[in-house]
């Protein structure tokens, strides 16, 4: 589980232009480039196999992810 985390953290610092050397890593990630107050964010595709997905659905998306990060990556990584 853990290297899956790892993995997902590389592929959100890719699309987010977050070099590794800034240390960002977990739900700080998260937040940063998913987060809806964040300046930094990547941008989701609103038209995803779920269809369109409304400003809601993203934060939920967000909530869902951070929440992945607090619950299983912190758990394996610590």
């Amino acid at each position: 589980m853990r290297d899956a985390f790892i993995y997902l953290e590389d592929v959100l610092r890719e699309a987010g232009n977050v070099d590794p050397v800034t240390g960002l890593s977990g739900d700080r990630l998260v937040t940063q480039l998913l987060g809806p107050a964040s300046s930094n964010s990547i941008t989701l595709p609103m038209d995803g196999f779920m269809g369109h997905l409304t400003r809601g659905e993203l934060e939920g998306v967000y909530n869902y992810v951070k929440g992945a990060f607090l619950l299983f990556r912190n758990a394996t990584a610590h």
